[in-house]
This record gives structure tokens, C-alpha cells and sequence, in this order.
């Protein structure tokens, strides 16, 4: 890692991630360390757009702390499998095509997110596609079942 080409508030996060590493014991450093740091920052860009997204960053945190205290337990596959579980299901709409056998339009999905919250930031760049109507019926699915889906 070349720290010349990060922020200091990202080293900062690095530092805190493996300190809390060690500190449970953990002989590397996970994503779930380096998230939690993120989220955890004092006035850090993370957990603040988080925050501003509706998302709950306490529960969050929460989630990892069961993560980390499992790979503190020497459990790291266990962990990896309770973060995937909590995950697992909103996975698809990144990583597979949609219905209509497009790409995965995962910066398309974000943005359109975002709008449902009442946080317009504006289409993608070019090339722009349509979000598939069955993408988004989903995810207005999604949305609505974590109450965050905002009419017009």
C-alpha cells in the first residue's frame, strides 16, 4: 500500500481498523474491521453519508461487532458467513443480469436508491440505459421493506 496516495483521514481509518484488529486478538485485518472504522470516524465521510441515507450506522456497527467477535473466537469463516447472510439477498442486483439479460446497471440501481429516498444526484453517465421496469419494481421492493422508499 502506497500511503502517499491516500487522505489522512483514510490512514487514520487503516491505523483504527488494525489497532481494533489486534486488540480482539484477530492476526489480520478484515473488511469488517476497515467498514467498522469507516462508519466509526468522527466526522468521517463514511458514516456521515450513511447517516444522511437513512441508514441506521448503530445497527451496522452492531452487525460487525458480531462479525469481528466471531473472528475473534477464531471463527473467520463463521464471520465471513454471517455478513454474507445479512447481505446475501440484495447481492444479485450487482454481481447478475437483470431479467432482460442486461449487465448488472449497479451504478443505475444506487442512483435510483437514492432518488426513492428523496435524494436525487442524477443519471448516470453515458452510455445511459433505462432502468429495467423489473430492477426497479425490485428494488422498490427493497426499499419499501426497509421503509425508505419515498413517493414522487
Amino acid at each position: 500500500m502506497n500511503a502517499e496516495k491516500y487522505t489522512q483521514k483514510t490512514l487514520d481509518a487503516v491505523k483504527t481498523a488494525q489497532s481494533m484488529a489486534q486488540e480482539n486478538g484477530n492476526q489480520y485485518l478484515t473488511p469488517e474491521h476497515l467498514l467498522y472504522a469507516l462508519i466509526d470516524a468522527d466526522g468521517g465521510l463514511i458514516g456521515t453519508l450513511l447517516g444522511r441515507m437513512g441508514v441506521d450506522c448503530n445497527a451496522v456497527l452492531s452487525e460487525l461487532d458480531t462479525a469481528i467477535d466471531l473472528c475473534k473466537a477464531g471463527k473467520p469463516l463463521e464471520a465471513r458467513g454471517y455478513i454474507m447472510t445479512v447481505c446475501r439477498k440484495y447481492m444479485h442486483f450487482f454481481n447478475e443480469p437483470t431479467k432482460e439479460g442486461l449487465p448488472s446497471p449497479w451504478l443505475a440501481i444506487i442512483k435510483e436508491g437514492l432518488t426513492m429516498r428523496g435524494i436525487p444526484i442524477g443519471l448516470p453517465r453515458r452510455p445511459i440505459h433505462p432502468l429495467p421496469d423489473s430492477v426497479r419494481a425490485e428494488l422498490t421492493a427493497v426499499m419499501r421493506d426497509f421503509g425508505y422508499y419515498k413517493l414522487g
